[in-house]
């Protein structure tokens, strides 16, 4: 004959249930924390982003940095305020059709020795 099945214990039973419950519960609201904080950063660089277009909009330069080094400047393509090399073409000094570039129109005077035996030199 077979042993009768051992008696239940309800109250081990309801603490056990009760144990994965609050486990489950703890569980969700700590995912829906992380949720929230996701999204307020979300925001938070949306509406960095935001401030950012307006200042370029209204014609002020807006610069992006990286560890506290300026990486680039954002200002309006219209603004005329051309930086460094942009210069150049809008003073007559330079072209570029956007097109590859086909070389220096100058030429190197032949006679001195090669690069390739300086370097073989100096190995020794």
């Amino acid at each position: 004959m077979s042993e009768p099945d051992a008696p239940c214990d309800r109250q081990q039973l309801y603490d056990e249930v009760w144990t994965d419950s609050v486990t489950v519960v703890a569980g969700i609201l700590i995912l829906m924390d992380e949720l929230r904080a996701k999204e307020a950063e979300q925001r938070r660089r949306r509406e960095a982003h935001e401030r950012a277009e307006a200042r370029a909009r209204a014609g002020r330069a807006v610069e992006i940095s990286s560890h506290r080094k300026v990486v680039a400047r954002l200002v309006t393509a219209s603004s005329g305020q051309e930086q460094g090399i942009d210069r150049l073409p809008a003073r007559g000094l330079a072209q570029w059709d956007g097109s590859k570039p086909t070389g220096a129109s100058v030429r190197l005077s032949s006679g001195g020795p090669l690069v390739s035996d300086l370097v073989q030199e100096d190995r020794g």
